[in-house]
Protein backbone atom coordinates (compact mmCIF):
# COMPACT_ATOMS: atom_id res chain seq x y z
CA UNK A 1 0.00 0.00 0.00
CA UNK A 2 1.37 3.19 -0.82
CA UNK A 3 -0.40 6.53 0.87
CA UNK A 4 0.24 10.09 0.13
CA UNK A 5 2.13 12.20 2.77
CA UNK A 6 0.87 15.37 1.41
CA UNK A 7 -0.52 17.86 -1.12
CA UNK A 8 -4.18 17.11 -2.92
CA UNK A 9 -3.98 13.37 -1.66
CA UNK A 10 -3.41 13.79 1.66
CA UNK A 11 -4.92 10.51 3.21
CA UNK A 12 -5.59 8.92 0.66
CA UNK A 13 -3.63 5.44 -0.22
CA UNK A 14 -3.98 2.44 -2.85
CA UNK A 15 -2.19 -0.21 -3.86
CA UNK A 16 0.30 -0.83 -6.48
CA UNK A 17 2.41 -2.85 -7.76
CA UNK A 18 6.39 -2.82 -9.51
CA UNK A 19 7.10 -4.71 -13.11
CA UNK A 20 10.15 -5.51 -14.47
CA UNK A 21 9.58 -5.32 -18.70
CA UNK A 22 12.09 -6.31 -20.56
CA UNK A 23 14.68 -4.94 -17.76
CA UNK A 24 13.16 -2.17 -17.23
CA UNK A 25 11.22 -0.89 -14.31
CA UNK A 26 7.49 0.16 -14.25
CA UNK A 27 5.76 1.35 -11.34
CA UNK A 28 3.41 4.14 -9.50
CA UNK A 29 4.81 6.26 -7.41
CA UNK A 30 4.31 9.24 -5.22
CA UNK A 31 4.82 12.47 -6.49
CA UNK A 32 5.63 15.39 -4.26
CA UNK A 33 5.26 18.52 -7.16
CA UNK A 34 2.45 17.12 -8.90
CA UNK A 35 0.67 16.13 -5.80
CA UNK A 36 -0.73 12.75 -7.35
CA UNK A 37 0.23 9.36 -7.83
CA UNK A 38 2.49 9.22 -11.07
CA UNK A 39 3.24 6.34 -13.37
CA UNK A 40 7.52 5.75 -14.36
CA UNK A 41 9.16 3.72 -16.38
CA UNK A 42 12.51 3.56 -14.95
CA UNK A 43 13.10 7.12 -14.66
CA UNK A 44 10.72 8.39 -17.38
CA UNK A 45 7.36 9.78 -15.88
CA UNK A 46 4.46 8.50 -18.11
CA UNK A 47 1.47 10.47 -16.30
CA UNK A 48 -0.79 10.73 -13.75
CA UNK A 49 -2.48 7.77 -12.57
CA UNK A 50 -4.42 8.91 -9.50
CA UNK A 51 -5.08 12.56 -8.33
CA UNK A 52 -7.75 13.88 -5.95
CA UNK A 53 -9.25 17.26 -6.97
CA UNK A 54 -11.43 19.30 -4.57
CA UNK A 55 -14.93 18.91 -5.94
CA UNK A 56 -16.86 22.53 -4.47
CA UNK A 57 -20.45 21.43 -3.39
CA UNK A 58 -19.60 18.02 -4.29
CA UNK A 59 -20.68 18.60 -8.18
CA UNK A 60 -18.93 17.01 -10.58
CA UNK A 61 -19.48 19.62 -12.82
CA UNK A 62 -17.71 22.27 -11.15
CA UNK A 63 -14.47 20.45 -12.04
CA UNK A 64 -14.95 22.01 -15.97
CA UNK A 65 -14.24 25.69 -13.91
CA UNK A 66 -11.13 24.30 -12.27
CA UNK A 67 -9.69 22.49 -15.42
CA UNK A 68 -10.57 25.67 -17.40
CA UNK A 69 -8.71 27.69 -14.78
CA UNK A 70 -6.00 25.55 -14.87
CA UNK A 71 -5.24 25.22 -18.72
CA UNK A 72 -6.26 21.52 -18.79
CA UNK A 73 -9.23 21.57 -20.41
CA UNK A 74 -10.27 24.72 -23.27
CA UNK A 75 -12.86 27.22 -21.89
CA UNK A 76 -14.87 26.13 -25.43
CA UNK A 77 -14.86 22.72 -25.59
CA UNK A 78 -17.51 21.37 -26.62
CA UNK A 79 -17.85 18.33 -23.23
CA UNK A 80 -20.36 17.08 -20.81
CA UNK A 81 -19.77 15.23 -17.26
CA UNK A 82 -21.53 11.89 -17.93
CA UNK A 83 -22.11 9.30 -15.38
CA UNK A 84 -20.77 5.40 -16.21
CA UNK A 85 -21.43 2.65 -15.22
CA UNK A 86 -17.54 1.02 -15.20
CA UNK A 87 -17.51 -1.81 -12.98
CA UNK A 88 -19.29 -3.20 -9.68
CA UNK A 89 -18.29 -1.04 -6.92
CA UNK A 90 -19.91 0.28 -3.88
CA UNK A 91 -22.93 1.88 -3.85
CA UNK A 92 -21.61 5.18 -2.59
CA UNK A 93 -19.25 5.20 -5.32
CA UNK A 94 -20.02 6.68 -8.67
CA UNK A 95 -18.16 7.20 -12.05
CA UNK A 96 -18.03 10.32 -14.07
CA UNK A 97 -16.06 11.16 -17.78
CA UNK A 98 -15.99 14.07 -19.12
CA UNK A 99 -16.66 12.99 -22.72
CA UNK A 100 -17.14 15.14 -25.79
CA UNK A 101 -20.66 16.15 -26.96
CA UNK A 102 -19.87 14.83 -30.28
CA UNK A 103 -19.16 11.53 -30.62
CA UNK A 104 -16.92 11.38 -33.78
CA UNK A 105 -14.57 13.58 -31.93
CA UNK A 106 -12.58 10.74 -30.55
CA UNK A 107 -12.46 8.60 -34.14
CA UNK A 108 -9.98 8.27 -35.89
CA UNK A 109 -9.17 10.88 -38.90
CA UNK A 110 -9.60 9.29 -42.71
CA UNK A 111 -5.63 8.96 -42.70
CA UNK A 112 -6.06 7.04 -39.54
CA UNK A 113 -4.56 9.18 -37.01
CA UNK A 114 -6.09 9.19 -33.94
CA UNK A 115 -7.19 12.40 -32.73
CA UNK A 116 -5.85 14.60 -29.65
CA UNK A 117 -8.27 14.01 -26.56
CA UNK A 118 -10.83 16.99 -27.11
CA UNK A 119 -11.91 17.06 -23.64
CA UNK A 120 -7.98 17.94 -22.31
CA UNK A 121 -6.11 15.40 -20.40
CA UNK A 122 -8.46 14.70 -17.76
CA UNK A 123 -11.28 13.80 -20.27
CA UNK A 124 -12.31 10.85 -22.59
CA UNK A 125 -9.73 9.92 -24.92
CA UNK A 126 -8.66 7.29 -27.44
CA UNK A 127 -5.10 6.88 -25.41
CA UNK A 128 -6.72 4.85 -22.64
CA UNK A 129 -9.41 4.79 -19.93
CA UNK A 130 -9.76 8.04 -17.96
CA UNK A 131 -12.50 9.04 -15.07
CA UNK A 132 -13.42 10.36 -12.15
CA UNK A 133 -14.56 9.01 -9.19
CA UNK A 134 -16.85 10.03 -6.26
CA UNK A 135 -17.92 8.41 -3.04
CA UNK A 136 -20.51 9.95 -0.81
CA UNK A 137 -17.81 8.78 2.00
CA UNK A 138 -15.54 11.29 0.61
CA UNK A 139 -17.47 14.53 0.42
CA UNK A 140 -15.99 17.38 -1.22
CA UNK A 141 -13.53 15.09 -3.83
CA UNK A 142 -13.17 14.12 -6.90
CA UNK A 143 -10.52 11.16 -7.81
CA UNK A 144 -8.97 11.41 -11.90
CA UNK A 145 -7.73 8.00 -12.27
CA UNK A 146 -5.59 6.87 -15.40
CA UNK A 147 -5.78 3.18 -15.90
CA UNK A 148 -3.97 3.82 -19.56
CA UNK A 149 -4.41 1.14 -22.07
CA UNK A 150 -3.98 -1.88 -20.28
CA UNK A 151 -3.71 -3.61 -16.88
CA UNK A 152 -2.93 -0.58 -14.57
CA UNK A 153 0.20 -0.89 -12.22
CA UNK A 154 -2.43 -0.31 -9.59
CA UNK A 155 -6.18 -2.00 -8.45
CA UNK A 156 -7.97 0.98 -8.78
CA UNK A 157 -11.04 -0.04 -6.42
CA UNK A 158 -7.90 0.31 -3.74
CA UNK A 159 -8.32 4.05 -3.74
CA UNK A 160 -9.29 4.54 -0.22
CA UNK A 161 -9.32 7.35 2.46
CA UNK A 162 -7.01 6.46 5.14
CA UNK A 163 -8.28 6.86 8.37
Amino acid sequence: MQAAQSGRLRGFGLWAETCDIDGRIWQVLWDEARAAFVTRRDDADMGIAVQVFSSPGGEIAALSDMLVAAGDLEPEAACTWRAVALRPAPLSRAFHVLTPDDPAALAAAASGEIPEPVCGPYGASTHGVRYFMTDLRWPGRAIFVEEGQERPLFDPSSITLLR
